[in-house]
């Protein structure tokens, strides 16, 4: 009889083991039949890597190739326009980052490998008149998280066009 209580105990105390939160000590984790599944905003094998620190950095890349229909002038061809992207904590959203593209600055949204960087205003010089461009778009971070392929979308003038651009992180 001792050896099957014995027995009984240790299938007991195996059976209290196994229903141990998979989560127990993280923080930003949430046990879901059986297993830890990171809240919104983390990744990593213990949840405790905000998913947009892998996009903190510079990165650099040009814009070429592209064109524009702006009304009145009709189709422009765009130079060759270097594209740096600074992006850094924003304190205000976890899924928000400061986003500086060239010396203007904005913000951008980060869901998994994904940014969406918000419109962002700046002025270059074309000739003797200034313009006025908007740059906005989504753009994917690579597996290595050392570049983000993007598709641009630029405004000028009232004319709009989306345009592929490879950022490298410097």
């Amino acid at each position: 009889m001792k050896n099957y209580s014995l027995l009984f105990i240790a299938f007991l105390m195996i059976g209290i083991m196994s229903c141990k939160d998979p989560c127990e000590g993280i923080v930003n984790g949430i046990e879901i039949e059986g297993v830890c599944e990171c809240l919104e905003n983390y990744e990593g094998e213990l949840c405790d890597t905000e998913s947009r620190e892998k996009f903190y950095g510079d990165f650099e890349g040009v814009l070429s190739g592209c064109t524009i229909d702006i009304p009145v002038l009709g189709e422009y061809e765009i130079p060759d326009f270097p594209i740096s992207l600074s992006i850094a904590e924003n304190a205000d959203d976890i899924a928000v980052v400061n986003a500086t593209v060239g010396m203007s600055e904005g913000t951008a949204t980060i869901d998994g490998s994904e940014m969406t960087l918000e419109p962002t205003t700046m002025e270059i010089e074309a000739g003797p008149i200034p313009v006025i461009l908007t740059l906005a778009g989504v753009g994917t971070l690579s597996s290595d998280n050392n570049q983000i392929d993007m598709a641009l979308e630029i405004s000028v003038s009232g004319g709009q066009n989306t345009c592929p651009v490879l950022l490298n992180r410097i």
